[in-house]
């Protein structure tokens, strides 16, 4: 091997290794799930004023398995499959709006309930029954004090007819 080409391959080592380091350290280093990818990096500014429009004022639509309400609201009442799977409300939580304090939440103002028509159905026989459930709605929201533990936690109620 020639005093040249031995040059080049070294000069062409110094170039490859650190390239390869900086792919395989710098997003383990830097991003512990490698799988997620950042798609825009948001300032402090941007960020305070994302939070400054989206305040507590409208309601949220929120999807809730019915499952997992009944569950909560009947909790040995057996297995049932419901139809619709989902039941889609007009909500006002922890999630749907921002307060100027951390210890105010958003929070119902109004509370209307609507009767939906869903579909019940055993898993022991084949009974399907068609029935009515009543859930809460909620129609205008407003910042509330609140106690941190509160601040997410509320689920919303139905009720058989």
């Amino acid at each position: 091997m020639t005093s040249g080409s031995s040059r080049f391959s070294l000069i062409k080592l110094m170039i490859l290794v650190p390239l390869t380091l900086d792919n395989m350290v710098l997003p383990a280093a830097t991003n512990r799930y490698p799988h997620h990818q950042v798609e825009r990096k948001i300032n402090m500014e941007q960020s305070k004023n994302i939070s400054d429009e989206f305040i507590c004022k409208e309601v949220q639509l929120r999807s809730y398995v019915l499952d997992d309400l009944f569950q909560k609201a009947y909790p040995n009442q057996g297995m049932y499959i419901y139809h619709p799977m989902y039941v889609v409300l007009k909500r006002c939580d922890g999630h749907s709006g921002c307060c100027n304090s951390s210890l105010s939440r958003c929070a119902p103002v109004t509370i209307v309930y609507d009767d939906v028509e869903v579909k019940i159905g055993s898993f022991i026989n084949d009974l399907k029954i068609r029935g009515w459930i009543r859930v809460e709605q909620h129609r205008e929201c407003s910042c509330k004090p609140t106690s941190k533990k509160e601040k997410f936690e509320r689920e919303p109620e139905v009720f058989l007819l």
